[in-house]
């Protein structure tokens, strides 16, 4: 029959010891990756959100521009509209004016916003 000493049960006791230290320290950096990884997905989403928040934002000034101008035409096309039909009731003055609008607006569109760019 086998008898166990005192040393082979304290010599088992450590080893037992480090194997749960060891399972335990490996079981916590295996949740900390976890948690990593989670929080890197956050931050990936949120640099995704502020990529898209930031290309709007470049596009405003030539959506600005994009629209005086199409205010620009519509109104001047009104005001040659109303002329045609009712002569002389907008001056050639105002006229000249909404055309030098128009191309101020055709001046400052897409092309000069690239430009500052």
């Amino acid at each position: 029959m086998f008898r166990f000493t005192i040393r082979d049960v304290l010599w088992l006791t450590v080893v037992v010891a480090l194997a749960v230290g060891w399972w335990i320290d490996q079981d916590r950096i295996r949740r900390h990756r976890e948690a990593l990884k989670a929080s890197e997905q956050v931050f990936t989403d949120e640099r995704e959100k502020l990529r898209i928040e930031a290309q709007r934002l470049q596009s405003l000034p030539l959506r600005h521009a994009e629209g005086v101008l199409q205010v620009e035409k519509a109104e001047l096309a009104q005001m040659v509209e109303v002329n045609r039909r009712n002569p002389g009731a907008i001056s050639e003055s105002s006229l000249r004016l909404q055309a030098s609008r128009l191309e101020v607006a055709r001046l400052q569109g897409p092309e000069a916003s690239l430009r500052l760019r």
